[in-house]
């Protein structure tokens, strides 16, 4: 049997729609750069990354981190630009 390593965090609420994005695409997009399964619970903000490759879970981690603190600084620095990134800075942000 495979071990497979898993961690939760919480986010606020108004970021939840920043890890899932437009269709899913920031969650489907994680996911298979890092090879993570990511649950979402968009009402309470609960986040579980589940893994096989315990690197590749923090991998997940620092993107979902980076994805969030990046629009949350957008929004800081030019309010009423920044809800959800597009695809393409979502890209950059995680390279």
């Amino acid at each position: 049997m495979t071990e497979q390593f898993s961690y939760t965090l919480k986010v606020p609420r108004d970021r939840v729609g920043v890890l899932i994005g437009k269709k899913g695409e920031i969650k489907k997009h994680v996911e298979e750069a890092t090879g993570t399964v990511i649950e979402i619970d968009s009402k309470e903000g609960d986040v579980v990354i589940t893994a096989i490759d315990g690197l590749k879970l923090y991998e997940a981690r620092a993107s979902l981190f980076l994805v969030t603190s990046w629009v949350a600084d957008t929004a800081a620095r030019h309010p009423g630009t920044a809800s959800v990134p597009t695809h393409s800075a979502t890209h950059e942000a995680l390279r």
